[in-house]
């Protein structure tokens, strides 16, 4: 599938234009495919980019105090899902999944002639396991395994400044029901 849109600089109230335009286009595609009985796959895809700008006034610490500029992003990333489920008897199935998504903005400040560049990037990557089997009867157990994995990378600039370079996230999970 393939998806815009656009949007053109608003009018103020002098009836000029504001110079804060933006688009947003979009990309992606879903895969499903049956290998034998037993077994399904799905794999899904997509990109995004979404460029914006603006005039702005920056606060200066020198007169006069508030000098024009200029801010543009661009957000843009992307993420990609794999899935299998597999019936190995009429009582015991399982399901496997893959996610990886990484998502950057950019923003680029234009003050008195000068450029000055702000990033962040977050990558994200997912597996899940889940299986379900009947041991008896009266029973129904579904188990599951997480993993996830979080990574946030800043880049600075004078305008718009973070703390930390990067950031890093992990996340065990499991469960166990029994119905």
């Amino acid at each position: 599938y393939g998806a815009s849109r656009r949007v053109n600089d608003s009018s103020n109230l002098d009836g000029g234009k504001e110079s804060d335009h933006w688009a947003d286009y979009r990309g992606g595609f879903r895969l499903d495919a049956n290998p034998s009985k037993e077994t399904r796959f799905t794999l899904l895809g997509e990109l995004f980019t979404t460029p914006a700008g603006e005039d702005i006034e920056f606060q200066d610490l020198t007169p006069p105090y508030l000098v024009e500029g200029r801010m543009d992003q661009k957000h843009r990333g992307g993420s990609l899902l794999a899935k299998v489920h597999h019936t190995f008897a009429e009582d015991v199935e399982a399901e496997l999944q893959v996610y990886m998504d990484r998502t950057a903005h950019s923003f680029e400040f234009t003050k008195q002639g000068v450029d000055s560049i702000a990033a962040d990037v977050l990558d994200t990557y997912d597996v899940d396991f889940q299986i379900s089997l009947s041991p008896l009867p009266s029973h129904h157990v579904l188990l599951g395994l997480g993993y996830r994995y979080v990574k946030a990378t800043y880049h600075n600039a004078p305008a718009l400044a973070v703390n930390v370079e990067s950031k890093h996230r992990t996340l065990l999970s499991g469960f166990f029901q029994d119905e």
